[in-house]
């Protein structure tokens, strides 16, 4: 069988306009994902492995929703909830397609290279998310809106209440510390949550948290257990008709650039808000290479990537590997893929990946040793350009937060010493080919998600084991200039 004819075969468009479907349209829907992801997905094991739950498993509990559920938003909400239970921030519902029919590199770059891309975009497509894109943003919109009166947010082990609208302080207390939800403790009830948010993992505690609590994921009459600082126990139940406005919880900057330059100490400073193509056109190139050579006698460049979630690691390849090394570099990275029909006809529209042994891969994950799962070379190599001659050792910043294309960028720092890295374990998975997309052949729904589980040097999984700084250094939250200051000093003087 040809590619065509597996395409034609594998992405399905049943004959269905989503606006009269009714349950067993719903539930197909349904069982075509799961039977999707149960071939193609290669996280189950590590997942497993952190949170204690296998995905697959839950499969009948949303099978019995959708047979209770009356109305599209319930259906949604069940979709939903299905995919945020992956616990992959690489896996999510298209909330829109505007992107991938007005991008013009996308459409002049992909839709002419892949015919995956193309069947799966194509006007038919269009239509059907013209349909869904007001329902999906009223219902996104409502899942995600934050009525509250008090924000609280996780730091170093603890969820803290740090602010508020109208009495908030005098009623809870500002620093107070949740202990319990309902009489459960804290931790217990927030691996919980996991079709509620995506799950941060605390590497140095060794266990999951959310970056902050709405407190309707538990119910409008949950009962929370706080403990003031002065040791008070309070149970009080928080008042969730408050809209309320959340203040940036780490205080990243809002630029995608950032410099700063300390003349007398010889040291500078540049942040990367993020990797994305679009933003790297050659009036940037220009700019950032003019940064560069501006800098080269200095002492020391500093490279923060803290809340950087990634894009493409050509991006940083060609803006920060290529100008600053005096020589060739090469990261051993690889990727895992599933065995699936669905996900082997993407590799070979691709035509990224070159087969291995799974020799570099730790013995500890029997599912990818298996041979359910095909390992690949997925290394990155930079050479050098030789036009700026920089001579400043290079320290790298990162958090929580770095994910993606900003992942591998620490690992290569890491493998090849291009960089010292500080701060604490990144947010996880960074090593991978690109984007797989689904469609839900009733609905017309659109699921993406990566079907590629990326290891280290190692052979260990970025998204389990994060990739670990060379210089661990927990912050106080919110406050971003903190770590710039542990690693080089009172900067002002």
């Amino acid at each position: 069988m040809d590619l065509e004819q597996e395409i034609d075969l594998l992405i399905k468009f049943n004959d269905i306009n989503p606006k009269d479907m009714i349950k067993e349209d719903w539930l197909d829907d349904f069982n075509s994902f799961y039977n999707l992801m149960k071939e193609n997905y290669p996280y189950f094991q590590v997942k497993e492995r952190m949170l204690g739950y296998n995905w697959l498993d839950l499969k009948d509990n949303y099978l019995k929703r959708l047979e209770e559920a009356k109305d599209v938003k319930e259906y949604l909400s069940i979709f939903y909830d299905a995919v945020v239970a992956l616990q992959d921030s690489h896996t999510s519902i298209q909330l829109s397609l505007d992107y991938f029919y007005q991008n013009e590199s996308f459409k002049q770059l992909y839709l002419p290279k892949f015919a995956t891309i193309r069947k799966i975009f194509s006007d038919k497509l269009q239509e059907t998310d013209e349909y869904w894109k007001p329902i999906m943003q009223e219902y996104y919109t409502e899942r995600n809106h934050l009525d509250y009166e008090t924000l609280i947010l996780y730091s170093k082990g603890k969820y803290l209440l740090l602010a508020g609208v109208g009495n908030w302080e005098e009623k809870y207390g500002f620093g107070s510390v949740i202990t319990a939800v309902n009489s459960t403790p804290i931790d217990e009830t927030i691996k919980g949550t996991y079709e509620k948010d995506y799950l941060y993992w605390d590497t140095k505690r060794k266990k999951p948290y959310q970056l902050y609590i709405d407190p309707k994921m538990f119910g409008q009459d949950a009962k929370f257990t706080l403990k003031t600082r002065k040791g008070e126990i309070k149970e009080v139940t928080f008042d969730t008709s408050t809209e309320y406005n959340l203040p940036s919880i780490s205080n990243y900057p809002s630029e995608i650039f950032t410099t700063k330059i300390w003349a007398r100490q010889k040291i500078a400073y540049i942040r990367f808000g993020n990797f994305e193509p679009e933003n790297y056109d050659k009036e940037t190139t220009e700019y950032l290479y003019a940064f560069f050579k501006k800098v080269r006698d200095f002492n020391h460049l500093i490279i923060d990537i803290r809340g950087n979630s990634g894009g493409d690691p050509d991006v940083w390849v060609a803006n920060i590997v290529a100008p600053l090394t005096k020589k060739k570099l090469v990261s051993k990275q690889y990727a895992a893929y599933r065995n699936g029909k669905y996900v082997n006809m993407f590799r070979k529209d691709w035509k990224r990946e070159n087969e291995i042994s799974k020799d570099v891969i730790n013995s500890s994950l029997s599912a990818v040793l298996s041979d359910d799962y095909t390992v690949y070379d997925l290394s990155i190599l930079a050479e050098p350009l030789g036009e700026i001659n920089f001579k400043a050792k290079i320290s790298v910043l990162v958090d929580h937060k770095t994910y993606s294309a900003a992942t591998s960028f620490t690992l290569f720092c890491k493998d090849t010493s291009f960089a010292k890295v500080y701060g604490t374990p990144n947010k996880g998975e960074g090593v991978c080919s690109g984007p797989t997309f689904y469609v839900l052949p009733n609905s017309k729904i659109v699921i993406r998600f990566f079907s590629a589980l990326g290891f280290d040097s190692k052979g260990n999984a970025c998204e389990e084991v994060k990739v670990q700084p060379d210089i661990y250094y927990e912050s106080e939250l919110r406050d971003f200039d903190e770590l710039l200051y542990f690693v080089f000093g009172d900067l002002q003087k």
